[in-house]
């Protein structure tokens, strides 16, 4: 969950428990309605195949690559082009320095955030969320190599993806950013390598195997 930490403080959510508050019928209401206007969810089979197409850096993270790949071949085509300046600003950064792996932090990182708020929407079970939730963080352990790492390239690509949200306050994303890497109390709290395995509220059905199971 620590893994969604970036947009949870963002919007002043805490990220130590699956809702991150207590989950009532307003909040039910709230993050449906966040879903629906932002996502274009409005059910679990949406936000399932969502979550799917972000696991598998299918969202945002093509169209970074595309980027990258077409400014090394050319970059004077994009001089003086005003609708691409601030992405362009952003692969002249930051895509030699992320590589192949891209703006993945942000997509594998909105894939925890959504089963969070779905869980809250009341679209998935603590279970389900967790089943979609624990392969997109073992993943995020495996491309970066720290809190830092990852914080940074989550926040990049969010502006990649949107700029107008860093445009509009660029000092919240600044600051957000500083709480979570550099306050004691921020992420670095939990050493990054901490091994990740779901403890469920309730015990599983015997001979129940969750997806990331060995069948062995």
């Amino acid at each position: 969950m620590a893994c969604s930490a970036p947009i949870s403080e963002y919007n002043n959510q805490g990220f130590e428990s699956l809702p991150g508050a207590e989950p009532t019928p307003e909040r039910r209401e709230e993050e449906r309605e966040k879903m629906a206007s932002s996502w274009k969810i409005h059910n679990a089979a949406e936000l399932k195949a969502a979550a799917i197409k972000c696991t598998n850096g299918q969202m945002c993270n093509p169209s970074w690559i595309a980027m990258r790949e077409a400014y090394k071949k050319n970059p004077a085509y994009f001089k003086g082009q005003k609708k691409s300046s601030s992405e362009v600003q952003l692969i002249q950064k930051y895509g030699d320095k992320f590589g192949d792996r891209g703006i993945l932090a942000y997509e594998l990182g909105r894939v925890i955030s959504s089963c969070r708020w779905g869980y809250t929407a009341g679209y998935l079970t603590e279970e389900e969320a967790f089943a979609i939730m624990l392969p997109a963080a073992v993943r995020i352990q495996k491309l970066y190599k720290s809190w830092d790492d990852y914080v940074e390239s989550y926040f990049v690509g969010r502006r990649f993806w949107n700029p107008q949200i860093y445009d509009d306050d660029p000092g919240r994303t600044i600051r957000v950013q500083h709480l979570l890497t550099v306050d004691p109390n921020g992420l670095h709290k939990i050493p990054w390598n901490t091994k990740l395995v779901y403890q469920p509220t309730k015990p599983k059905p015997q001979g129940f195997k969750w997806p990331w199971e060995s069948s062995n």
